[in-house]
């Protein structure tokens, strides 16, 4: 009996002083991120962290002013939660002053207005959207009579990716994924023949981008 008290002492005592480890690395943390803050601030930059909401695992940091905003996906996504929650409450009162509301409860109309007006992100597109390129496509694609997939499913799947440059010229072709060889040089064939694009923008400039195009096809 006495030798469980003393473990259960021992281990109260090793859960303290991590508990207690632990919060002041969190000060740490959020003294840094403070410090950070108020560096952006005084060199006229805003800006915030911010999950994504298809992938909450991936984590990008915003820099925004009145007329653009720009993202970055963080290359190690495991920046103390600490951190970013810390920059985003000593930035908040720039943001809400500059933008005149609780900017964090609107975030995300905020950055959709941006993307609408050119001045945020929106991916390259096809000139007539996405319905026209899958039907320009299928209308180019001449597939075998006698097509054998290496799967048991009765779809052509076959996935390509290519680069759209600023002006919306598409280049550097790759197949990523297939399961009909005989289906591979047609879907090709048809991609080579699309018109260009539009470009992708970002803070309201042209970006490159890679596009990946599915080609599916019930059989």
């Amino acid at each position: 009996m006495k030798h469980l008290q003393r473990w259960c002492l021992f281990i109260g005592v090793c859960f303290f002083v991590s508990a207690k480890s632990m919060a002041a690395d969190s000060i740490q943390v959020c003294t840094q991120a403070k410090a950070a803050a108020d560096t952006a601030r005084k060199n006229g930059r805003m800006g915030f962290f911010k999950a994504s909401k298809l992938k909450p695992n991936e984590i990008y940091r915003y820099d925004i002013d009145s007329k653009c905003y720009k993202k970055t996906l963080l290359s190690d996504s495991s920046i103390h939660t600490a951190y970013r929650s810390c920059f985003n409450e000593s930035m908040q009162t720039s943001l809400d002053s500059v933008f005149k509301l609780d900017f964090f409860g609107k975030a995300d109309s905020i950055l959709k207005s941006y993307d609408k007006s050119g001045r945020g992100y929106k991916n390259a597109d096809f000139p007539e959207g996405a319905g026209a390129l899958q039907k320009f496509v299928d209308k180019k694609v001449d597939l075998p009579r006698d097509v054998q997939l290496s799967d048991s499913g009765k779809v052509v799947r076959v996935f390509y990716s290519f680069i759209i440059d600023e002006t919306g010229k598409l280049s550097d072709f790759k197949l990523l994924k297939s399961n009909c060889k005989a289906c591979e040089a047609p879907v090709l064939e048809a991609l080579q023949k699309l018109p260009a694009f539009m470009p992708a923008t970002e803070a309201g400039q042209p970006k490159k981008v890679k596009y990946i195009f599915p080609y599916i096809k019930p059989l």
